[in-house]
């Protein structure tokens, strides 16, 4: 009798686990998202068979900050497809690891000719990478013992290299704010000697990232990571992501070289960037984003000026360039749209600018990108004699949402160095679109 018993405890025991844990699984999954993109992917869960699959996927994307794989199926460089392994689990494009990368240098390796039997020897990059993907503060790092050397440069006209960086090992993103400022956060350190970060240019100081209404970040972010560069070989480049405007309001977060002592100057600036191709090619007209900028003293009073780079979209939704100058956000003085060059995205791309300032006709702001000219505007390049205040070298801002990008390998010069003159540029140097 006894035995009977027993049996028939352990029997409504089993029972009562099997029914507990069916509840726990097939209860409704409860998750709270904080950005609009990842609560619009979990209302989209509502209509899967397996909801709580597909909830689980996109809390996991959020958690990575990762996008939803485009539509033909192929994730960008430095990337690899993920998702959960369950059924309606939604496909993203994760970031390599530093393992995952670093096996790229044995899988593709560079093929170098022997003199001794002709037969392809291996050349593998000697490059140590650390993942500074974590937006947590980040310690001081470990002084540098050897830092890449600038060779002297070969220029006949006197050109000047005044900063130069690859985000490379002894740079980071110091993200303890900077006291009695807005929200400043600094990059700070050096890979190429004698350059280091934050850059001083013309006097300027205290020149940082600048959060503006970041939602404590979870708005727009940015740091540096390890990728794949414009050559196909591993490389630390600064990823930059905006997911929405924080009150629909100004979200975003340039690099900001402030309070410039003379900014009467010439300057040329280059730098390699990646844009995503999501955010700028959903079809929807009037969009647009900027990853470029200047301002002199009292733009904001209404008798300064700017000059900006911007990525719009046309009636049909297709991008394209336009360069400007104006005097607020609602007059430009004079503006170049290009739609004959294709706007390169989910690719590197080198990006270029110059101008020379002055408040006269031989004033000078040349844009261009892959070595073709975007626009280049001769005439004033300032309003009322007011020099720069100051630049915005790099940074994430615009109404097409969410988006990111990376910045790598900036130089900037006082003058275009001539073995960065093309002939293209000689050619049309007057050429307005």
């Amino acid at each position: 009798m006894k035995k009977i018993i027993l049996e028939i405890i352990i029997l409504l025991i089993i029972i009562l686990v099997i029914i507990v844990s069916g509840y726990i699984l097939y209860q409704p999954k409860k998750i709270t998202f904080s950005t609009p993109y990842y609560q619009k992917l979990a209302k989209e869960c509502e209509q899967k068979t397996s909801r709580n699959c597909c909830l689980a996927s996109v809390e996991r994307m959020e958690k990575v900050r990762a996008f939803k794989i485009p539509e033909n199926g192929v994730c960008d460089e430095g990337y690899k497809r993920e998702m959960m392994m369950c059924i309606d689990s939604f496909v993203w494009c994760k970031k390599l690891s530093v393992d995952d990368i670093n096996k790229t240098l044995v899988t593709k390796p560079t093929l170098q000719n022997t003199s001794a039997n002709k037969q392809p020897a291996l050349e593998v990059k000697n490059k140590t990478y650390i993942n500074t993907t974590s937006q947590t503060d980040i310690k001081q790092p470990k002084p540098v013992k050897k830092q890449t050397q600038t060779k002297k440069e070969n220029t006949s006209n006197d050109a000047k290299l005044l900063f130069k960086s690859g985000f490379e090992n002894g740079v980071y993103v110091d993200n303890k704010l900077v006291e009695n400022a807005e929200d400043y956060r600094m990059i700070r350190g050096s890979d190429i000697y004698p350059f280091s970060w934050p850059i001083n240019l013309f006097g300027a100081k205290e020149s940082g990232l600048h959060y503006v209404l970041d939602d404590n970040q979870k708005a727009v972010f940015s740091r540096i990571e390890t990728t794949i560069g414009h050559d196909r070989k591993p490389t630390k480049a600064l990823y930059q992501q905006e997911n929405y405007q924080f009150n629909d309001d100004d979200t975003q977060c340039p690099y900001e070289i402030l309070d410039i002592k003379d900014g009467t100057k010439d300057l040329y600036i280059r730098y390699w960037i990646k844009l995503d191709s999501e955010s700028i090619t959903t079809k929807e007209n009037d969009l647009w984003r900027t990853f470029f900028e200047y301002k002199t003293k009292d733009y904001a009073k209404g008798t300064g000026f700017r000059l900006i780079s911007f990525i719009d979209t046309d009636e049909d939704g297709v991008p394209y360039w336009h360069w400007q100058g104006d005097e607020n956000s609602e007059k430009s003085i004079w503006e170049i749209k290009n739609k004959k060059i294709p706007v390169p995205l989910d690719k590197w791309f080198l990006t270029e600018f110059y101008w020379h300032w002055s408040d006269e006709e031989d004033g000078q702001a040349l844009w261009k990108v892959n070595d073709q000219v975007i626009g280049n505007h001769f005439g004033p390049t300032t309003r009322n004699s007011k020099p720069i205040d100051f630049i915005m070298l790099f940074q994430i801002y615009g109404t097409s949402n969410p988006k990111h990008q990376w910045i790598d390998d900036i130089e900037i010069w006082n003058k275009i160095p001539e073995k960065y003159k093309t002939k293209k540029i000689n050619l049309l140097n007057r050429l307005k679109f």
